[in-house]
């Protein structure tokens, strides 16, 4: 079964159902739509544990009760659960999601600035176009759906980049 490789808090925060969004700086292949995935939580976490989470992300992850946890105890080099990768889009409205700055449409290369409202139309090639989006270096927006918490960890399991496989029984 294919695996990914997150960082906590992020891995825990998918599998509890409360994350629905992946940030990558790369596109989900097509092929990985509609499937689901193991989520393996990197041996090391992110720079400041749950400081890293903005106040309305620690909002909804303390009302689902995963706060509560201390971030050393969250477990690492583990396969903690699986998700569903549903959809790969840029600037998902999901309070977890990385936006992108804009810069040029990507169907004509127009360098785009002046925004009224968070889209318009590019006045050259008519794509629709949103505020805040870098068509040149996105962030890709993985929107994740049903995930499984495993009752037990899969534990010292060493990571990788990118889609990997584990034989999962």
């Amino acid at each position: 079964m294919k695996a990914l490789t997150v960082k906590q808090p992020w891995a825990s925060l998918i599998v509890h159902g409360i994350k629905d969004i992946e940030n990558r700086t790369w596109k989900c292949p097509k092929k990985y739509i509609g499937t689901r995935v193991l989520i393996h939580a990197s041996k090391i976490g992110v720079k400041y544990g749950w400081r890293a989470l903005t106040e309305a992300q620690i909002r909804e992850a303390s009302n689902k009760g995963l706060i509560g946890y201390k971030y050393d105890e969250l477990p690492s080099s583990a396969i903690i659960g699986s998700a569903e990768i549903v959809d790969c889009v840029i600037n998902h409205k999901s309070i977890w999601a990385d936006r992108s700055l804009e810069n040029k449409c990507p169907e004509c290369g127009r360098k785009i600035t002046d925004f009224k409202s968070d889209w318009h139309w590019c006045p050259d090639c008519q794509r629709k176009l949103f505020k805040g989006v870098n068509y040149d270096s996105p962030i890709y927006n993985w929107v994740l759906a049903n995930p499984i918490l495993f009752d037990k960890p899969i534990e010292n399991v060493k990571g990788k980049l990118s889609f990997w496989d584990y034989d999962y029984k």
